[in-house]
């Protein structure tokens, strides 16, 4: 486990929500394949793949530990 992964888990908790979600967006949509973050972040994005992306944000972001992946 590297330093800044070991440093995220001990914070996690006390991290303000706003970073704990900007840090769960990126960390879906690097998990995402291409044709879905194209989906998702182009001009018009499909509602179903957005939708699947928001709730997978969501969990990550409320979880009171940060989700090992």
């Amino acid at each position: 486990m590297t330093m800044e992964k070991y440093k995220l888990e001990t914070m996690w908790p006390d991290l303000p929500m706003s970073n704990r979600y900007e840090i769960a967006y990126h960390h879906v949509l690097e998990e995402y394949p291409d044709w879905k973050k194209k989906d998702i972040t182009g001009e018009s994005p499909d509602s179903r793949v957005s939708n699947e992306f928001a709730k997978s944000v969501i969990q990550f972001a409320e979880h009171k530990q940060l989700m090992k992946n």
